[in-house]
């Protein structure tokens, strides 16, 4: 995935979906008809912050209905990707996989989602510059944190 390199910034899509409480970013996703794109990954990034197991199986049971096996929101998976994670879920279910290996799945499964969005929103006038914000968001509090724990020289 793009994570190491510096012009793509699919993976600032996280933050800026966890912070989107004006939804500006949902409307990018709505100007170019890929709704159930941003509600997909917000479901996903939500999915993989829960603990509780009996959650846990319940909101992963909704992902599936809702974006993957025809719900109402589906999202266009290559045949591929929706194999390779059907395969994980159905044996996570059975009991044949653990929790871990389905949040791997899963992971996978959003970085590949992040990227498509990434690009089909990418030519939009300002979608870039939102992220890009966030990007330098991040790297302000990084530098603020690096700031505040290395000592400073106290000669004038």
């Amino acid at each position: 995935m793009c994570r190491g390199k510096l012009s793509c910034l699919c993976h600032l899509l996280r933050p800026a979906i966890d912070n989107d409480k004006k939804e500006k970013l949902k409307s990018f996703f709505q100007k170019s008809l890929n709704t159930e794109l941003y509600h997909f990954l917000k479901a996903s990034y939500e999915l993989q912050e829960q603990d509780d197991d009996e959650a846990f199986r319940a909101s992963l049971r909704y992902l599936v209905t809702m974006f993957i096996n025809h719900g109402a929101q589906q999202i266009n998976l290559s045949y591929n990707n929706k194999h390779v994670f059907m395969t994980h879920y159905e044996a996570f279910i059975e009991g044949e996989c653990t929790k871990v290996d389905m949040l791997k799945a899963l992971t996978t499964l959003v970085q590949y989602i992040e990227k498509l969005s990434y690009l089909n929103l990418g030519t939009l006038d300002g979608f870039k510059d939102y992220l890009y914000q966030y990007h330098l968001n991040k790297d302000d509090k990084i530098e603020n944190d690096h700031n505040h724990k290395t000592p400073k020289c106290a000669l004038f």
